[in-house]
């Protein structure tokens, strides 16, 4: 009884663990820049200013991310020109919610740059 309950999961599960790994790894640096970029935009506007620390270290992070990959710093420029439609939230509590999450985002694509190019930092 036992064996062939065990047998139906094994042929349920087996077509599922063998399912294509996820194309969002974070092992090695990104080649399409758009997303960073309006990340980046959307710091801005939720923050009006950021940090001259991260300014710098982010600024650092795509400049060595442009330089290993040509492709990325065609579509991080694309990214930049993108006109971004942003409603100011309601209240100041929500503004600054939404502030420190962007800026949550960008530190932690400065860490994965870390990783990315050890030498540059």
């Amino acid at each position: 009884m036992h064996g062939r309950l065990y047998l139906i999961a094994l042929l349920i599960a087996g077509p599922a663990m063998a399912v294509e790994p996820s194309r969002y790894s974070y092992d090695e640096a990104p080649t399409d820049g758009y997303m960073y970029a309006v990340r980046y935009q959307q710091a801005k506007l939720a923050c009006e200013s950021l940090p001259d620390d991260l300014e710098a270290d982010y600024a650092k992070a795509m400049r060595l991310t442009k330089e290993a990959n040509t492709e990325f710093e065609r579509s991080y420029a694309k990214g930049l020109t993108a006109n971004l439609r942003w409603r100011k939230p309601a209240t100041p509590e929500d503004q600054q919610l939404e502030c420190d999450q962007s800026q949550h985002a960008l530190r932690v694509t400065v860490s994965l740059a870390r990783q990315w190019f050890p030498g540059g930092w």
